[in-house]
């Protein structure tokens, strides 16, 4: 996985290759799915978050979006060019926020810091990077590769199951790794 991936042209993948980027990448996306309010999805329309697409200046290679549920808010910035690109967003909520994911380094795992956004804030990513915040103040912390130890799942003892999209599933049939109660299982 050391080529750049063409995001409108499919890309064939050699998923033996052992690729710590992408898996603490997906690992962590999983858990923040199942963890931040505003990443979820509901069935009922008027239970889902609101996505506020951001105003760019500056450089059309960089896209970014928020996702709010309550109070819960999370940003996400996305450069779609094959080079490193610096552009400012606006409509940003000024205040703290939690950086989750970063491009840069989670291949060494993930790491969690805090930075100070202003409604109108410039960003630099490099080519292809990404980056997920996490609006409020959390525990500054690294993280040993391929562990996610700073989130922990919302126990419930409803029995539903989920798979790894977040959906809820009656009972798990087809083989993957699902959760229930907090615990994930895996369908052989």
């Amino acid at each position: 996985m050391e080529e750049l991936l063409d995001y409108f042209n499919d890309t064939k993948i050699d998923w033996t290759a052992k690729d710590d980027k992408m898996h603490n990448t997906l690992r962590t996306l999983f858990a923040l799915k199942h963890e931040i309010p505003a990443l979820s999805d509901s069935k009922q329309t008027d239970g889902n978050p609101t996505t506020n697409i951001l105003t760019v200046t500056g450089n059309t290679s960089l896209f970014a979006y928020t996702r709010t549920l309550g109070d819960s808010e999370v940003l996400v910035l996305l450069n779609m060019g094959n080079s490193q690109a610096t552009a400012s967003f606006e409509g940003l909520t000024s205040g703290p926020w939690s950086l989750w994911l970063n491009s840069e380094n989670i291949a060494q795992g993930t790491s969690r810091h805090q930075e100070s956004l202003s409604a109108t804030h410039t960003f630099s990513l490099e080519a292809k990077g990404y980056r997920v915040y996490v609006r409020g103040i959390y525990e500054e912390q690294e993280i040993a590769p391929t562990t996610i130890h700073t989130i922990r799942p919302v126990k419930t003892e409803d029995n539903r199951w989920f798979d790894m999209n977040g959906h809820s599933v009656k009972i798990p049939t087809v083989p993957g790794l699902y959760i229930q109660n907090g615990e994930k299982y895996i369908v052989k």
